[in-house]
């Protein structure tokens, strides 16, 4: 497989898991960002479908593949500050509970126009989990950017930019054991 050498996300161990943080500009306004990672119809656009109430406090279902009981998930809103910050409780069947994390935050210039940075992090993952999930969410904010820019041809080629991304991200979790 060929490296691709635009992997933007780091991994770090925290005692026997690893965390993954990615960063990712967006040339739309925190608002408008807020809305496509926190509505299910922009959500199933460029993610998975979701469902439930994704208010803090709330449960929400998100599911990947309707026929692989291993591509659900169950959640928790832990945090919810419209337009800043959203924390999920992240359950998945046959793997320990972890935590997604996103925040944004302003990435505008003076006369450059709106502009919001969105952190995301995915705590307390598994050494043979973690590679795939920092690559899947590598393409699932690329795949926003491209919703974000009116594409509709974004889910087609998710699976190919996370073959591409993944033994970046394998190495990664690889020299985390050294």
């Amino acid at each position: 497989m060929s490296q691709a050498p635009d992997a933007f996300g780091e991994l770090t161990r925290d005692g026997d898991a690893v965390d993954v943080r990615l960063t990712m500009n967006y040339d739309v306004a925190a608002e408008n960002l807020w809305q496509a990672i926190t509505t299910a119809s922009h959500l199933a656009s460029w993610f998975a479908t979701v469902e439930g109430e994704l208010t803090e406090g709330g449960r929400c279902h998100v599911v990947f593949n309707e026929d692989n009981p291993e591509q659900r998930i169950n959640g928790t809103i832990e945090e919810c500050v419209t337009a800043q910050r959203l924390v999920l409780g992240w359950e998945m069947e046959s793997h320990p509970d972890s935590t997604v994390i996103a925040e944004l935050s302003d990435a505008g210039s003076p006369g450059s126009g709106p502009g919001t940075t969105l952190v995301l992090e995915h705590l307390r993952m598994r050494d043979d989990t973690a590679a795939a999930y920092a690559a899947g969410w590598q393409a699932y904010l690329e795949a926003l950017e491209g919703h974000l820019a009116g594409r509709t041809d974004i889910k087609d080629r998710w699976e190919t930019r996370w073959q591409a991304l993944l033994p970046v991200y394998l190495h990664s979790v690889s020299e985390l054991q050294h």
